[in-house]
């Protein structure tokens, strides 16, 4: 779809037209053009909480994809979910108009710049929130484009005035090989986006692709605990993070302050111990934490600014964040939707609320699940009770058949308490079930957060 070849500078655009500008990767675009003074339109297909904020910047969004909401534009941006018969991209296309994927909008804005560029399979969206607030707190007011909201500004995205561009790499759709990054980290490489792919090795060739584009004099800051991220070739300074002993920057301990917060001791390369406590649940988001600390102290941001910035640090939405309490029972909404993502998110909930735990999952594309099904399967051994809903098929992806592979999945999985229901009947279940001081723990890369409210809702009342 569109024109992938690389744009000047977006800058220099007036108006642009964003095809699906409610998507998690374009409403931080979206922002950050508006805030350049850019006139932006967009179209989606539903409403979001992202939508209040990019209407209060002046962005004009219509629902529905119909050709009469492409006006007079100099260009058009379609996320990657976006099909080619599109009507919007068709008038585009015959209008002249230059249709581009976000990935190229969001490269050019990194040429710009200075790109600090967060890749892997998991923890991107904590480790670029992460690094981003750290360097606004130490006055570098950077630019960033995140797939989640900062809880700290309420914003996906914001243009900062600063050098610095910081941004989530995405591998699906090879997005991050449109960027340039100075900066280049990878928390992981692991199979998923089969369905893109078709195989770990195509996964692999990417990252090596990506890599590749560091800009001369960059550097790349690597987990040492993932196999393939720490093979990863490097051409410029390399930085490593994690739990292993020969790491640079090393977690050498993390503990559970309560349920929402960690403490957590790094090791430096000069062997020195740098104590912290954030607003972050798990020892994977430790591992973030010793991620976004490495890109920080590469930019020379002293300690006691990072310390100071992690101790501000609230998070970002859907990354187990708690919704509410109701009739002593917590409900938490998480973006998990890999058996990697689910376990470590079920220990996570184990380590900080040592109390029975329901989880809710939606699966996220029949594909996913049915290449990474054993893998699924022996995901949630933390869980005390699992509710499957029917898997999440975003438009453009998969059709919307028969949802076999969740019976199966709940069959096979070998849990005690492990049920199929659809949204509505999990609400009931939890509400009529749960019992105070339980976890609800709703998880999924779709849109089962829609019953966190519902299930808080149930409970109060119940």
């Amino acid at each position: 779809m569109g024109d992938r070849a690389p744009l000047t500078k977006i800058s220099e655009v007036r108006r642009a037209h964003l095809v699906g500008i409610g998507g998690t990767a374009m409403t931080p675009l979206a922002t950050i053009l508006l805030q350049m003074g850019i006139d932006v339109t967009g179209s989606d297909l539903a409403t979001n909480q992202a939508m209040g904020p990019l209407r209060s910047l002046g962005a004009r969004i219509f629902f529905g994809h119909r050709a009469e909401h492409v006006g007079d534009v100099d260009i058009v941006v379609a996320s990657s979910a976006v099909p080619e018969d599109n009507p919007e991209l068709a008038i585009a296309r015959a209008r002249g108009i230059r249709t581009v994927k976000h990935s190229a909008a969001l490269g050019s804005l990194m040429r710009e710049r200075r790109g600090v560029a967060v890749a892997g399979t998991h923890g991107k969206t904590t480790t670029s929130a992460l690094i981003a607030f750290i360097l606004d707190r130490a006055g570098l007011d950077p630019t960033f484009h995140v797939g989640s909201e900062l809880l700290n500004f309420g914003l996906f995205g914001r243009r900062g005035q600063g050098e610095w561009l910081v941004a989530e790499a995405d591998e699906f759709d090879r997005r991050f090989l449109d960027y340039d990054p100075e900066i280049a980290i990878v928390t992981s490489v692991e199979p998923d986006h089969l369905d893109y792919f078709g195989s770990f090795q195509h996964v692999v060739d990417a990252f090596l692709s990506f890599v590749e584009r560091v800009r001369p004099g960059g550097a790349m800051i690597v987990c040492c605990d993932d196999p393939v991220a720490r093979d990863l070739p490097c051409h410029g300074t390399r930085i490593t993070y994690g739990l292993a002993d020969d790491a640079d920057w090393r977690v050498t301990t993390w503990d559970p302050v309560d349920r929402q917060r960690s403490r957590i001791t790094l090791r430096g390369p000069d062997g020195a111990g740098h104590d912290a406590e954030v607003a972050l649940v798990g020892s994977h988001n430790a591992v973030n934490v010793a991620a976004a600390v490495a890109t920080a102290s590469h930019l020379r941001v002293p300690w006691s600014a990072i310390q100071e910035a992690l101790a501000e640090f609230r998070g970002t939405r859907r990354r187990f964040e708690l919704i509410g309490i109701a009739a002593g029972v917590a409900v938490v909404d998480d973006y998990a939707h890999h058996p990697t993502a689910i376990r470590a998110t079920l220990a996570a909930a184990r380590a900080h609320y040592r109390s029975p735990i329901w989880a809710i999952f939606q699966p996220h594309t029949a594909h996913r699940t049915m290449s990474l099904f054993d893998a699924f399967a022996g995901s949630f051994g933390d869980a005390d009770h699992v509710i499957l809903a029917p898997t999440y098929r975003p438009a453009g992806r998969e059709a919307n058949e028969d949802d076999p592979t969740v019976r199966s999945l709940a069959q096979v999985m070998n849990h005690p308490d492990a049920a199929v229901l659809s949204a509505n009947k999990a609400v009931e279940r939890v509400v009529t079930a749960a019992q105070p001081g339980d976890l609800v723990l709703v998880m999924g890369a779709g849109d089962i957060w829609t019953i966190a409210e519902p299930i808080l809702e149930g409970l109060r009342t119940r």
